[in-house]
């Protein structure tokens, strides 16, 4: 390579480099402001936990029991009981609990 082909060649990549144009970065969306919920799964061979957001299992996911991302609590509900595993709920639906309970007396 010549040294007149060597200098064209960088003065073309200083070309593209100056005519870049700049991209604006799409804006994010606020994160959830709900907290999400908690479940933890017992099973005869492991114990396992994921949350809940929005009545959605999302978020963080053990990896054994990840192929409930995206299930509805009904769902894992239903399916734990046909396994007769142990499920352990915390502030999943309080506000669908306390609508269901809110006429009893030691609620």
């Amino acid at each position: 390579m010549t040294k007149a082909a060597s200098s064209t060649a960088t003065l073309t990549s200083l070309q593209k480099m100056q005519t870049t144009t700049t991209t604006a970065i799409p804006t994010m969306s606020a994160p959830s402001t709900k907290t999400p919920g908690l479940l933890r799964i017992s099973a005869p061979h492991y114990c396992a936990g994921a949350e809940v957001i929005d009545g959605i299992v999302s978020g963080n996911v053990a990896p054994i029991i990840r192929y409930m991302r995206g299930w509805r609590i009904e769902r894992v509900r239903s399916y734990c009981r046909q396994r007769q595993w142990q499920l352990l709920e915390c502030g999943v639906d309080l506000a669908d609990h306390h609508q269901k309970f809110a006429g009893e007396k030691n609620f």
